[in-house]
């Protein structure tokens, strides 16, 4: 099981809006991840895998593959979901002329705020220097919608941050996309996305 900082972006919907419930989080123990955490995992690992890689998630398919909730046999089902997110990916890096694709990058607000307890992990991050455009992507695999620009809106100053510690320039348009292939299930849009200007 992971654990997560106690203003986690992950959880920012419920601490932002209630402060005192992270607080009261803390008095209790972890619960252990239920399926449907453990199937999202899965695909979050399969996704980070196809990214690191360069492959599609077809390759994948038979496969046995493991994580921190366990062995894992990649099935056709899990395998069209993630290709659904890789293909969007790469269509936005082309649209983008990206320079960089990162999978699962952690980041980090203390340089910022002196706090250790905002960090997260980003799914996909894309950055391209060309059109000075950040998108950060959050992959979410269940049948509920989602929304969770609010835990990437966290994820962008993390990571627009990061990018003026170390000298260069911010980005000037960041883009938060929620991708969610499920939603398609319901004739529902399975991506959402929100850019802001900054400047």
């Amino acid at each position: 099981m992971t654990t997560h900082s106690k203003l986690s972006p992950s959880a920012r919907h419920r601490w932002a809006n209630c402060p005192g419930s992270a607080r009261e989080e803390a008095r209790y123990p972890s619960k252990p991840s239920g399926e449907a955490a453990k199937q999202g995992t899965h695909d979050h690992s399969l996704l980070e895998k196809c990214i690191n890689d360069c492959k599609d998630a077809t390759n994948y398919v038979g496969l046995t593959l493991k994580d921190h909730e366990g062995e894992f046999i990649v099935d056709a089902e899990r395998a069209e979901r993630v290709q659904f997110a890789i293909s969007h990916i790469e269509k936005r890096m082309v649209e983008l002329n990206a320079d960089i694709v990162i999978a699962e990058r952690k980041v980090s607000l203390t340089g910022l705020t002196g706090r250790d307890d905002l960090d997260g992990t980003v799914d996909i991050t894309i950055l391209s220097g060309v059109s000075k455009t950040l998108e950060l992507m959050d992959y979410k695999g269940g049948m509920n919608p989602t929304d969770a620009r609010e835990q990437l809106e966290q994820y962008a100053v993390g990571v627009v941050s990061e990018i003026q510690a170390k000298g260069h320039l911010a980005p000037i348009h960041i883009i938060l996309t929620v991708i969610q292939p499920k939603l398609r299930m319901k004739g529902m849009n399975p991506i959402i996305t929100r850019t802001i200007t900054l400047g």
